[in-house]
């Protein structure tokens, strides 16, 4: 596997998953944008969601998608 430098090379994502994701659970679960890296390098934009799937134990649900197209539109409609 990869380590945490090389998944998340840029400090302010790495900060922000893991300032973020102790609190998802404790919350009810949440979401948190992040740049992080594939494993070929490449940097890609992620949008980690996460809840409960039970009420009544401690099985989450983590879901991961690809939002590099959504970032690179809103990157367009600044400028």
């Amino acid at each position: 596997g990869l380590s945490v430098l090389q998944v998340f090379p840029d400090p302010v994502g790495r900060s922000a998953f893991a300032a973020a994701r102790p609190a998802l659970p404790l919350a009810g679960g949440g979401r948190v944008q992040l740049q992080v890296a594939r494993a070929d390098g490449s940097m890609i934009w992620i949008d980690v969601s996460t809840g409960p799937l039970h009420a009544a134990d401690d099985d989450w649900l983590w879901t991961v998608s690809d939002i590099s197209e959504l970032k690179a539109q809103q990157a367009r409609a600044e400028h």
